[in-house]
């Protein structure tokens, strides 16, 4: 029976999810399901399940967050599974009268829906219909006792700190690079006011982040683009543009030292630089003033540390090394896809893409394989 031929159904909308934090982009979607079934119809589940890097705020900080932005305390609730109906009414936030006359539908926002889809609406093994169904008509629904409704849900695009935002892995990568200024403006884009609880919150949970050894602008002193006779350091540092991660902390820290170097070198040279006695020894200060600069100088003061371009020959193992990195890195990734087209039920369109997405892989690793 639909509820279409019973009298007054009730309507109970659950907006799910992990809110890490709370952002504006999340009021949004609530604002949008309130304007569209009513407040007192809205609630929102979080757990409280944390770890130190994609989940690290509580079901209490989250809560904060959520009233500061506007969204009212007794919409909140707190479920272990905050996609699973029997889990989120055990709280008791939410009182059902009549499951058998109640409708029940979770809003999903259309990027987590595309990016990593939580619901699969095929079948069961039986033939049967699964609990979750798409949410197409309103009036076409059975109770939350038969079936449960997913909606899908614009996803808003916000800035913060005049940056464009989608993500609570953005924002919290974000506020670990900023410093304090940058941190009060981001929780004031955040939340719409700015707290000094809120900071305090973030600060624990999202602390500052540590430049990796490559932090100067690569550009200034090696060329972006690859050329067949690139020494070692250059490599590296073409590697580092295409993917930080393609390059082991080691190898960062030897980009950095090369850098360094090279930056000491070239402002020693002709600067003004005055060679203490100490100093008078080491290459990098040989044209300093205290001497005159004589062509081809500065080049030998390279050569003393290994900092001249080097041609492609000495290095050639390296360069080796580095491409089978990249390679392995693909066919990591690709072989992450195919696990999850293999043990994981997703929508066709989704198994299409992905599929798509491992060929794309495959030819940029084959090409690195007969064109290192």
């Amino acid at each position: 029976m639909f509820l279409t031929e019973l009298a007054e159904p009730t309507l109970l909308v659950i907006y799910p999810g992990r809110f890490q934090p709370f952002h504006k982009g999340h009021y949004a979607v609530y604002e949008y399901l309130t304007g569209k079934f009513g407040r007192n119809n809205v609630y929102i589940a979080t757990s409280n399940k944390t770890d130190n890097a994609k989940s690290p705020f509580t079901f209490a900080e989250k809560a904060y967050f959520m009233q500061l932005t506007g969204v009212p305390a007794d919409r909140i609730v707190q479920a272990t599974q905050p996609y699973q109906i029997q889990n989120v009414l055990q709280s008791g936030n939410i009182n059902v009268a009549n499951p058998a006359n109640t409708v029940v539908i979770f809003a999903v926002s259309e990027k987590d829906m595309a990016e990593d889809p939580r619901f699969s609406f095929a079948p069961k093994k039986d033939g049967s219909a699964p609990y979750f169904q798409p949410l197409r008509d309103i009036k076409q629904t059975e109770s939350m006792d038969k079936h449960g409704y997913i909606m899908t849900v614009p996803t808003f695009d916000f800035t913060v700190a005049g940056q464009p935002m989608r993500s609570g892995t953005e924002l919290r990568k974000l506020y670990s690079t900023a410093d304090q200024q940058e941190r009060q403006e981001i929780i004031k884009d955040l939340f719409g006011k700015y707290t000094t609880e809120a900071e305090q919150i973030m600060n624990n949970k999202i602390p500052a982040e540590q430049a990796e050894p490559v932090a100067e602008a690569i550009s200034q002193f090696v060329p972006a683009q690859k050329t067949s006779q690139d020494g070692y350091y250059k490599l590296l540092a073409y590697r580092y543009r295409q993917n930080p991660g393609l390059l082991s902390a080691k190898e960062k820290q030897e980009l950095h030292d090369y850098i360094q170097n090279l930056k000491t070198v070239k402002e020693s040279g002709g600067t003004g630089v005055v060679a203490s006695k100490k100093q008078a020894n080491d290459p990098r200060y040989s044209t300093s003033l205290t001497k005159d600069v004589r062509p081809g100088q500065i080049n030998k003061s390279l050569k003393a540390f290994n900092l001249a371009e080097q041609e492609r020959e000495p290095y050639q193992q390296a360069v080796d090394r580095l491409t089978q990195h990249e390679i392995d890195h693909l066919s990591s990734l690709i072989d992450e896809i195919k696990q999850r087209i293999t043990t994981e039920k997703l929508p066709a369109k989704y198994v299409e893409a992905l599929k798509q997405r491992i060929e794309k892989l495959q030819a940029e690793r084959a090409k690195l394989a007969f064109n290192p």
